[in-house]
């Protein structure tokens, strides 16, 4: 936000020098910092949100929950677990479309997730508190196990609630759009 305070009073010097109105570069400005801030950012009803520091996402669960992920980016994202233990790791990489969600079961654990902006012929790693909401619904399904997977990847929020609801989670039924 302060590097576009910066720009803006650069762009009204600029357009003093270039004797354009200072009407023309304030407009420009008020333009560039409405679209900037129109991107909203829209969790599910009777979805938690959750707190994410960095480049990682780190979930507890003491009881069995429904973690919903969504990509507020433009990009793909490779939604992955840091590998430091092997076993855990096999399956969980997930492609996250922009603006798509996806449901993490989990179940007794602590967990952590990567994000990756995939784009053809590059791949980095992004920091996923600019790249992802994140929420979670208490799951009611008879999980008792401890084990994390994916309950759906990849699908606009209305599927995507119809899908994990069809698999035996209850979902708000104000989410069932």
């Amino acid at each position: 936000m302060l590097r576009l305070f910066k720009w803006c009073r650069h762009k009204k010097q600029i357009t003093k020098k270039l004797a354009f109105s200072k009407i023309t570069g304030i407009f420009l400005c008020i333009l560039l910092f409405t679209t900037i801030t129109q991107a909203k950012e829209v969790l599910p009803q009777g979805c938690k949100p959750l707190i994410i520091h960095g480049n990682l996402i780190s979930i507890s669960a003491d009881k069995p929950r429904l973690i919903i992920l969504h990509n507020l980016t433009k990009l793909d994202l490779w939604i992955t677990h840091p590998v430091h233990d092997t076993h855990m790791s096999t399956g969980l990489s997930s492609r996250l479309e922009k603006d798509k969600w996806s449901a993490l079961m989990m179940n007794h654990m602590s967990f952590e997730l990567s994000c990756i902006e995939s784009k053809p012929g590059h791949e980095q790693q992004v920091s996923c508190k600019h790249a992802l909401s994140a929420c979670e619904w208490p799951a009611t399904n008879k999980h008792r196990k401890k084990e994390i997977f994916w309950a759906a990847e990849n699908m606009k929020l209305a599927p995507l609630t119809a899908f994990i609801s069809r698999k035996g989670w209850m979902v708000p039924p104000n989410e069932m759009r």
